[in-house]
């Protein structure tokens, strides 16, 4: 009788288990389709655009074969952590090093040059294939590019010849335009501020040089692209959910039999990506309070929570959260570099036609971390123009960083200030010692 009685238990418990993963896949997917009758996507490359003409396809051809070269030669990026003005640290390099690791007739650069002047509109299928929810062949090669690209223009600038480096500066803005993940957005933004500072710092271009450098920032648009870049990476936590993520027997038993845990997990994390979608359309200041309350919310529980395993149990796509400040980060990063880069380029060009005088007045646009205009400053030597940054306080213009990278390792409240300082009269001396 109880081992009748035993079997009876595992029975029910068993149909019971079934029923609710059968109910969690069912709801997982009702959200879902949701998601996709709203015309959002669902998949890594779903909705991405393609080319639609000659001239398109010749475009991203180009700029894909580039982006294969620039992998292979580029020594696995390492021209994205070259900063050309940073001495000390690292392994250290002369300029005439990287001018013969780095030549200016590279082939990636060649290919890149043919592309930058052709209209773009996206990449084909095809030279997508092997990009997956993890990674991006394509978009790994396209920042490696535009980190070589950068460097180009950096040495250019060293080198005095400040017309040469304004147009050597224009493929990679252009080249911003090729790349969808905004990790890589805002990195290459950022490479393109510190490459404009080191042409304005060791060069005076002309004002048709920095007309030329203006034009290219249009194939740059003025957008915040923080909702959408929400909905890739909801599309990206999809995509996982219908995955295997480990190979091997027992992670195959293991996610047979905590499956339903899994997919309860899945469509509890699809809901806070709409929550963090809605709040992403919402103004600056009110998103980073929003996602600073969240952070507070959900610290509280993590020190509440049980043992790590339990809590893994529970909620195996906690990890994949939306709240929190450097989502924010990129769009705001890509946001303030655009606008820094298209106010520093209209302050020079007042300059130039005002006998080298700054304007006494300059209506900036808004900085994303603070909701503001951004900061503008004059003094005896130049000016700065500034966002203030992650800690959202404005430390008086505390730039950190030089050269392409523009940046160095520091904490989110560390006094700090993201922009541009520009001389009045450039320094031609270039260093001789690199990073």
């Amino acid at each position: 009788m109880a081992r009748r009685h035993l079997l009876i238990v595992i029975a029910v418990t068993l149909a019971g288990y079934i029923v609710w993963d059968r109910l969690e896949a069912r709801w997982l997917a009702e959200d879902i389709a949701a998601i996709a009758a709203r015309g959002e996507p669902t998949a890594f490359d779903d909705r991405l655009p393609q080319p639609k003409n000659d001239e398109q396809r010749e475009a991203a051809d180009l700029y894909a074969q580039a982006a294969a070269t620039a992998l292979e030669s580029n020594d696995n990026g390492r021209a994205a952590r070259i900063d050309v003005e940073k001495p000390g640290g690292g392994v250290e390099l002369s300029l005439d090093d990287i001018r013969a690791n780095y030549p200016d007739g590279a082939p990636e650069l060649q290919i890149v040059d043919r592309a930058t002047p052709l209209d773009f509109a996206g990449f084909t299928a095809e030279e997508r294939e092997g990009d997956s929810y993890a990674q991006s062949t394509l978009e790994n090669g396209l920042y490696a590019l535009a980190a070589r690209a950068c460097l180009r223009a950096d040495l250019t600038s060293l080198g005095g010849n400040g017309e040469a480096a304004a147009r050597a500066l224009v493929p990679c803005i252009r080249l911003k335009r090729t790349v969808t993940m905004s990790q890589y957005r805002a990195a290459i933004a950022q490479r393109i501020l510190g490459s404009l500072r080191i042409l304005l710092r060791h060069t005076t271009p002309s004002d048709a040089a920095l007309a030329a450098v203006q034009q290219a920032l249009e194939s740059w648009p003025d957008a915040d692209g923080t909702a959408g870049d929400l909905m890739r990476d909801r599309a990206r936590l999809i995509q996982m959910s219908r995955l295997t993520i480990y190979p091997g027997v027992m992670f195959m038993v293991g996610r047979v039999v905590l499956h339903p845990w899994a997919l309860r997990s899945a469509r509890r994390a699809v809901a806070r990506f709409a929550t963090a979608i809605a709040v992403a359309r919402q103004r600056w200041a009110d998103r980073w309070g929003f996602f600073a309350e969240q952070q507070r919310v959900r610290l509280q529980q993590r020190q509440r929570q049980r043992p790590a395993l339990i809590g893994n149990l529970q909620d195996p796509f906690e990890p994949f959260t939306p709240y929190n400040p450097y989502v924010l980060a990129a769009s705001a990063y890509e946001i303030a570099t655009r606008h820094l880069v298209a106010g520093v380029l209209a302050v020079e060009r007042y300059r130039r036609a005002h006998a080298g005088a700054l304007p006494p007045a300059v209506d900036f646009s808004e900085d994303p971390f603070s909701g503001r205009p951004l900061v503008f400053k004059k003094d005896a030597d130049g000016y700065v123009l500034y966002s203030v940054d992650l800690n959202r306080q404005d430390d008086g213009g505390v730039l950190y960083g030089l050269g392409a990278m523009g940046l160095r390792a520091v904490g989110q409240q560390t006094p700090r200030d993201y922009g541009i300082r520009v001389p009045l009269h450039p320094n031609p001396v270039s260093p001789v010692v690199v990073k």
